[in-house]
């Protein structure tokens, strides 16, 4: 579950439909530019207005929610964001009890509960997740059924039927728990998210937010992955989630010019100290930098940014950067060999070592430990 995957997904009852729909949006906007001051007062404006109205309760904790995501690396928000969901589960569960819109509050309640199981798995957290999920899953279990007609509805199905094929592949320990959900439908998934980015109205963002990171990450299909990123840079360019996954798209596509604009971008934002640009994504830029300057034929510029990358994860070590480490360790000792700088090479072959191996890590380190003799 994530940022709005309940709001309006009931149709036909205008108990589901909010009375300021176009503040609501507006507010969502803000959340998606990183305006996090600006869309609170949204929110908090609306509550006012519409005391009785879940939605300005949820949404505010939605704004707690995209920080997390933007320091994803650290469990600094988490704590704010499980405070700030309690919370609003305590004041829909007041309205559900008064019986003031108890249907609307108790779906936005099953919806709170989706996004604590969401983080907890994000944390790999498993057994909290389930027991999270368990309690927003008869909301679910309508949307599979096909019980909301509007398709806006179909972006929390869509995102259940992908994962729920693709996550267990990824993290068996999760299948015994999976037994007592409904099968995923990658497919099916993958076509509702599609319909949802294409013609739904609150929830398409998030949608088309979803479905890059999906081409990009476990699809592999990175021209579909660059044409959705485009569409997201272009309205929310401040985004910092955004900007580093469709510089990734484009370079993965061959447009390097292009990739190369968007993460020296990214490094004068981090110097500038905008916030969310974190320090630590200077591996990442750096790494991708060194990569496009390297298929420039410039040896020694891509090695500073190699070097740049690998004394960077040195500093501050994150989970999301190692393999762009990685990478930039085996790019800079393969230049090491051509100036026969053999000392460096060698400890850069031999830290991978150490490292799982995925992407062929192991077999590449090994190739060039064989080249020094």
């Amino acid at each position: 579950m994530t940022l709005l995957t309940f709001l309006f997904l009931f149709t036909g009852s205008s108990l589901f439909i909010p009375p300021d729909t176009d503040g609501l949006k507006k507010g969502i906007e803000q959340i998606y530019q990183t305006n996090f001051t600006e869309a609170t007062t949204v929110f908090k404006t609306y509550q006012k207005r519409f005391p009785n109205r879940p939605e300005g309760y949820f949404l505010e904790s939605m704004v707690v929610w995209w920080k997390v995501l933007l320091q994803v690396d650290s469990e600094q928000a988490d704590s704010q964001f499980y405070s700030s969901i309690d919370k609003t589960i305590a004041r829909l569960e007041e309205l559900s009890n008064a019986n003031r819109n108890r249907q609307v509050a108790d779906y936005y309640i099953a919806g709170s509960y989706g996004f604590k199981a969401r983080l907890l798995a994000i944390r790999e957290k498993w057994l909290g997740a389930a027991n999270n999920g368990r309690l927003s899953y008869p909301v679910l279990a309508k949307g599979l059924a096909g019980d909301y007609g509007f398709v806006d509805g179909k972006f929390g199905t869509g995102i259940y039927l992908y994962y729920a094929e693709r996550v267990p592949e990824k993290y068996p320990i999760i299948k015994p728990i999976m037994v007592f959900f409904p099968d995923g439908d990658r497919l099916k998934g993958l076509s509702q998210l599609e319909e949802v980015m294409n013609t739904g109205y609150f929830t398409k963002y998030e949608a088309a937010w979803f479905l890059m990171q999906i081409y990009l990450n476990f699809e592999s299909d990175f021209e579909k992955a660059r044409i959705i990123g485009e569409r997201l840079y272009n309205q929310f360019p401040k985004n910092p989630a955004i900007q580093l996954n469709y510089g990734n798209a484009l370079f993965r596509t061959g447009k390097v010019d292009q990739a190369k604009e968007v993460f020296e971008n990214y490094l004068t934002s981090i110097e500038a100290g905008k916030p969310y640009f974190w320090p630590y994504q200077r591996v990442q830029c750096s790494y991708f930098l060194g990569a496009i300057i390297q298929r420039e034929k410039k040896p020694e510029q891509a090695l500073a940014f190699y070097e740049a990358a690998i004394e960077n994860y040195g500093k501050s070590p994150k989970k999301s950067q190692q393999s762009y480490y990685i990478e930039s360790l085996l790019e800079a000792g393969s230049l090491y060999l051509r100036t026969d700088k053999k000392t460096k090479a060698r400890q850069n072959f031999n830290l991978v070592l150490k490292f799982p191996n995925q992407f062929n890590w192991h077999q590449r380190a090994r190739e060039g430990l064989k080249r020094l003799g």
